[in-house]
């Protein structure tokens, strides 16, 4: 009975083993000020937003200036993955909602319907956004944003003195705001310019998935104003200069998602630029950039589970984090 015990316990083991996902460790750390006076607050939650973004197709640019033999030139690549199921990846995001949301009920929140929110004045004209269709684009080039389904988010035009939500809080006369974003790129780049002889843009990317803390995304073919997006949970609570509290779970370090896709294969890009300081070459890839992408190929599977675990790993300990942190 020993030795058929033992036996069974090494198989239960190498199927763990075979189907456990490389997931790297959580780097994380909370981050706020006066943590405690989340109590003072209604038992309420306004969930303003919940984004993950899922990235499709990774675009680099790179751009070099004229030296003494030739003139500036820029070139662009696109990489493509290939075979990810829309419809799989809006059934996770319903999940970590619905995780999410079952955390905070257990700690004795409600979270508050888009129509509540709208009887105050302040969101009377907010424009409602329905989840449950994933969106192309829809916050930073080449992601996919999925919000979970049957979720509305009102869309209020917030100022950069407005980070956290101060300002929808107090409108709501002291309710808690929360907002998430999770944000999951699968590749990375480095550019490289020439020297003085003149322009080489050149682009060398590689496959890098992962839950990131930040990432910078271009938005036109000059690159000075990028889209950032990043990986974070915040609730804010503000009800006046004396009763307000924030708490932010954040990713110091990406969570890597490993043995999914090929990280040692390089992908390259170069462009010279042409003698006689003459117009730059243009490599910049418009609308159609997705249809030109290089596709990557990926294990599916491997993809849905890496993911999943990683996003989950640190969507617990945000929330966690909070609900520790503000004694509830």
């Amino acid at each position: 009975m020993k030795r058929l015990y033992t036996t069974l316990l090494a198989t239960i083991l190498l199927v763990s083993l075979a189907n456990a996902q490389s997931v790297g460790k959580l780097d994380f750390k909370t981050d706020g000020y006066t943590f405690k006076k989340f109590g003072h607050a209604p038992k309420k939650i306004f969930l303003q937003h919940f984004n993950v973004n899922y990235q499709m197709v990774m675009i680099s640019y790179a751009q070099a200036k004229g030296g003494v033999t030739y003139g500036s030139a820029s070139s662009t690549l696109a990489l493509g993955l290939d075979g990810i199921d829309e419809a799989r990846l809006q059934a996770m995001t319903d999940k970590y909602y619905a995780d999410f949301v079952a955390k905070l009920e257990a700690a004795g929140y409600s979270i508050m319907t888009a129509a509540e929110v709208k009887q105050s004045e302040y969101f009377a004209d907010a424009e409602e956004i329905p989840g449950g269709t994933p969106t192309m684009d829809a916050i930073a080039r080449g992601y996919l944003t999925s919000s979970p389904t049957g979720f509305v988010t009102l869309d209020v035009k917030n100022s950069i003195f407005n980070l956290l939500g101060e300002k929808e809080s107090k409108e709501l006369g002291g309710l808690i705001v929360a907002r998430v974003n999770l944000t999951v790129p699968f590749a990375e780049s480095q550019e490289t310019n020439g020297g003085l002889v003149g322009g080489v843009a050149k682009i060398v990317a590689k496959a890098d998935l992962r839950l990131s803390p930040s990432e910078s995304v271009p938005t036109k073919s000059d690159f000075k104003k990028p889209t950032i997006i990043e990986t974070n949970v915040s609730f804010m609570y503000k009800e006046s200069l004396k009763w307000q509290a924030t708490y932010q779970g954040k990713l110091k370090k990406a969570i890597e998602i490993e043995d999914v896709l090929d990280e040692k294969k390089k992908y390259k890009a170069t462009s010279v630029g042409e003698s006689g300081f003459r117009h730059p070459n243009k490599a910049w890839l418009p609308s159609n950039y997705s249809e030109n992408a290089v596709p990557i190929e990926i294990d599916a599977e491997k993809y849905y589970k890496g993911v999943d675990e990683a996003i989950s790993t640190y969507l617990n300990a945000a929330v966690d984090g909070f609900i520790e942190k503000s004694g509830s």
